[in-house]
């Protein structure tokens, strides 16, 4: 997949990441998988590519990781958060982003629990 032109477009893009003009560590990766998700709508507009544009998101952020100047714990911490959390939060913004996701009710959800559990 690293090869796919799409990948190499979006990864271009997402340089200054890897030249460090941004901060690469676990606080930044939502405003990373952001611009990613981002640049690839612009890259594929076309709808019914999901499957296909989310992988391309996985392996661009997977290429900033490893092509960064991180230390291999924190590229191996980093490739882990990719691999177990990323995937749902791009899932999450594309619902969000849909309006498959009510924000205002699922905040409020969130409140009443804490206001009842504490």
């Amino acid at each position: 997949m690293e090869n796919d032109a799409h990948v190499k477009a979006v990864y271009t893009h997402l340089k200054s990441w890897i030249d460090g003009s941004q901060e690469l560590d676990a606080s930044s990766m939502v405003m990373l998988v952001t611009q990613v998700i981002g640049l690839i709508q612009r890259e594929i507009p076309e709808h019914g590519q999901g499957d296909y544009k989310k992988q391309i998101a996985l392996t661009v952020i997977r290429l900033v990781i490893k092509d960064s100047e991180l230390t291999d714990v924190a590229k191996a911490n980093l490739t882990l958060l990719v691999d177990t959390t990323v995937p749902t939060m791009i899932d999450a913004m594309i619902s969000i982003a849909k309006n498959k996701i009510d924000l205002g009710k699922a905040t409020n959800a969130v409140a009443g629990c804490f206001g009842k559990c504490l």
